[in-house]
């Protein structure tokens, strides 16, 4: 029984950021002055934006006309406007994250409906309208609502990448004063920032105290994050005042008596670094397959072959391409039975250049489609795949070839309308 390779997986997704100028579109509601958040800006046109602004009553600048995108970026500074103009429908942002657009969408504790509903698409479900999270431990002077956080890891937060470690141990904390919202399944959403074990989401003025809340403790995602498979990225902040320069600027008194300034600035930076594509962007030098011990990219191999696979990956981290820090890349060999999942094993390259992954698996002994694909959790979610079709080479029996039925580019269920945008990678063949 033998299996012809055409070109097993010569390259998987491509995953680049241009170093020229963004355009970024800003949605500003009435109530909130733009002078408030002058860090914000002048750190986004340091990083070479172009920043346009627009009022949720404007129907101009327009975010995409004709069918194309007109910014690259959209954030969105209005948490309690209830209706827009039909550019910032969901069904248009939706459409504006499948078109290569990234979102940064700011909550208050007043978020509207309109917010709610688009969030639940994510499998973001925010608490209710008038709520707000609190920390009668951790909170600024006399407001509980005006809450710290420790941005110290816990096996609730899955980011890896967007905040780096040296950030999270610097025992600085972030200022945050919003709505809190629960994380679902969604393998595409994770938590970044969650609230302390002691905080608890509540309305602030109701009459009685709620004893049974919608979140409490650290089940309470203050920041999340969500990387479709079209490898747009949508950021969810429940705290807009977490991006003012008020909160950039406050100094806090900690229960042990010290002072301290927020970490609000840093992770402000992290943040859109990583919603706008700036970091924690992957991309393939090159991937090679051969035999062990044997021919390199050898154009058929036999059912049980021992196959190696090697990928060479970078990553950009603030404007320059590294060696990748991935430690859980895996690679997939799918079919109806089996299904294979292998790690492959990082190795820096000597230059410090890049991380070259290797992995060694067995080539199963069934027929039928394969699908060869890679995974990368909680960074860059690549995830190409080749479709494969094992066949009978045997000299008594005829060679049979049945391709596996592809998915449609979007599945038909409501979740998938957002939270499934679909892989574009195009399908290669084993036979």
């Amino acid at each position: 029984m033998n299996m012809n390779l055409l070109k097993l997986i010569p390259a998987l997704l491509l995953v680049s950021s241009s170093c020229s100028a963004d355009k970024i579109l800003v949605i500003i509601e009435e109530g909130v002055e733009r002078a408030n958040y002058q860090s914000l800006w002048s750190s986004l046109n340091a990083r070479n934006h172009q920043l346009s602004f627009r009022t949720t009553k404007e129907s101009a600048p327009v975010l995409a006309e004709f069918g194309e995108r007109a910014f690259d970026h959209l954030l969105l500074f209005s948490p309690t406007t209830k209706s827009f103009p039909a550019d910032l429908s969901p069904q248009a942002l939706v459409q504006f994250l499948e078109d290569g657009g990234n979102i940064l969408l700011a909550g208050s504790t007043n978020l509207s409906e309109y917010w709610r509903d688009f969030g639940r698409e994510f499998d973001v479900d925010f608490d209710d309208r008038a709520t707000a999270v609190i920390d009668n431990f951790h909170h600024h002077e006399q407001d509980p609502i005006t809450i710290y956080t420790s941005l110290e890891m816990n096996p609730l937060i899955e980011d890896q990448v967007i905040i780096p470690a040296s950030t999270r141990t610097s025992q600085q904390p972030i200022l945050f004063r919003g709505i809190g919202h629960a994380v679902g399944k969604n393998p595409l959403v994770m938590s970044v920032v969650r609230a302390s074990p002691l905080a608890y989401s509540t309305e602030p003025k109701a009459a009685e105290v709620d004893l049974n809340p919608f979140i409490i403790g650290d089940e309470i995602s203050l920041i999340s994050a969500f990387q479709t498979k079209k490898q747009t990225r949508i950021l969810f902040v429940g705290s807009l005042d977490f991006f003012s320069d008020q909160f950039i600027t406050t100094e806090l008194t900690l229960p042990n008596g010290k002072k301290t300034s927020t970490a609000n600035r840093k992770v402000i930076d992290h943040l859109t670094k990583w919603v706008f594509k700036e970091s924690a962007v992957l991309r393939i030098i090159s991937a090679t397959h051969s035999k062990v011990d044997g021919e390199q990219e050898p154009a058929r191999y036999r059912v049980n072959d021992q196959i190696e696979y090697k990928v060479e990956v970078q990553m950009l981290q603030n404007g320059r391409w590294g060696p990748s820090p991935i430690k859980d890349l895996q690679l997939e060999f799918t079919m109806l039975d089996p299904h294979l999942r292998v790690t492959l094993t990082p190795q820096e390259s000597g230059k410090g250049t890049h991380t070259t992954y290797s992995t060694v698996f067995r080539a199963p002994d069934r027929h039928g489609g394969v699908y060869l694909q890679a995974r990368l959790p909680t960074q860059d979610r690549v995830h190409p795949s080749r479709e494969c079709h094992p066949s009978l080479s045997h000299p008594t029996r005829p060679r049979t070839s049945t391709p596996a039925s592809s998915s449609p580019p979007f599945p038909t269920t409501r979740a998938a309308s957002a939270s499934s945008l679909a892989s574009s990678s195009s399908p290669s063949a084993i036979e």
